[in-house]
Order: structure tokens, then C-alpha cells, then sequence
């Protein structure tokens, strides 16, 4: 489908926005926990390193990723 300039009218844009913002919003997925884990495995034929003692107390994260995505309001437009 091919849509040319001008064919919707700005406040269709902006209400189609505002419902794709509220549905965004709605479907956020929930908070996880801090984790991690070596990178090795059990076994010995492997790209990875042998599992050893150290690995068993692994350090946890202290903080969270950054977000990927920010979600603005539309600015009104000014006729």
C-alpha cells in the first residue's frame, strides 16, 4: 500500500499516535531480577572454559540495564 504526503489529516496522526503510545504502554514487559552466569560449561570438548570452583560464587549485577526505548508525547501542533 502505498500512501502519498497529506493523504491522512495531522490530527488522525496524532490520535493514531496516542493509541499506539497507550497500547505501547500496556504491554511493557515486568521488571527482571539481576543475574548472571559464567560463560563455561561441565564438559571438556567445548569453545568454552571448564566449569571450576570460582564459578560456583559468580558475582551478581548491581545495577539494571538502560532502556531501550523512550516513549514522548506528541507535541500538539500549532494551526
Amino acid at each position: 500500500m502505498t500512501v502519498t504526503p497529506g493523504s491522512f489529516s495531522p490530527d488522525l496522526l496524532v490520535r493514531a499516535l496516542v493509541l499506539l503510545q497507550h497500547d505501547l504502554l500496556e504491554r511493557l514487559l515486568p521488571h527482571r531480577r539481576l543475574r548472571s552466569q559464567p560463560r563455561v560449561v561441565k564438559r571438556k570438548m567445548s569453545n568454552y572454559r571448564l566449569k571450576r570452583a570460582q564459578h560456583h560464587t559468580w558475582p551478581q549485577p548491581t545495577r539494571t540495564g538502560t532502556r531501550a526505548d523512550s516513549i514522548k508525547r506528541p507535541q500538539p501542533t500549532n494551526p
